[in-house]
């Protein structure tokens, strides 16, 4: 019976740190923090150019200055109205719900990147010279989250390229 080691302290910290910190964020801020990041990319690609012109930057860091300052209005603009709408919920009967959903969230925003690190690493260390096979079997967790990862993966993969191919459609103007 593996019981647990180092390995599982690892994948169990974030975990746990982060499930409390959703369920203190509720489920509003952790959609709209995920949203803030999509969205403020999106419209950083897409917008940055008017920022520009409206400011009249120009110069060897133009695109990048542009960007940054459009992705921090879009974030901050999200962010506020996450303020806004969690005080609602928590204010109204939705409150526990919205407690209870911020802790799924971010439960699985952790767990997508734990998989992608657990995937990328067995693509690194393939022999298991680095994480050895004994350390993997006495973990509780790892060999969950491993199988896990390994049956989401292609879903995973086929999201983020139908996004990729969503992006460059629209930036393309099509």
């Amino acid at each position: 019976m593996p019981s647990m080691n180092f390995l599982d302290l690892i994948i169990l910290v974030p975990l746990i740190w982060c499930g409390i910190k959703g369920a203190k964020n509720g489920l509003v801020m952790e959609v709209l923090s995920l949203l803030a990041l999509v969205a403020g990319v999106f419209v950083s690609l897409r917008f940055s150019h008017l920022v520009g012109q409206w400011f009249s930057i120009q110069g060897k860091y133009a695109n990048i200055i542009c960007f940054v300052i459009m992705f921090a209005g879009v974030a901050i603009g999200l962010y506020f109205l996450g303020r806004v709408l969690s005080h609602w919920a928590n204010r109204s009967s939705l409150g526990l719900f919205n407690r209870l959903g911020g802790l799924i969230i971010s439960f699985g925003k952790v767990f997508v990147i734990l998989s992608v690190m657990i995937y990328f690493w067995n693509k690194i260390d393939p022999e298991e010279q680095i994480l050895t096979k004994e350390k993997r079997d006495a973990s509780l967790s790892f060999r969950f989250l491993e199988r896990t990862t390994y049956q989401f993966w292609p879903i995973m993969q086929e999201t983020l390229q139908s996004g990729i191919e969503s992006a460059k459609e629209m930036s393309s103007g099509v």
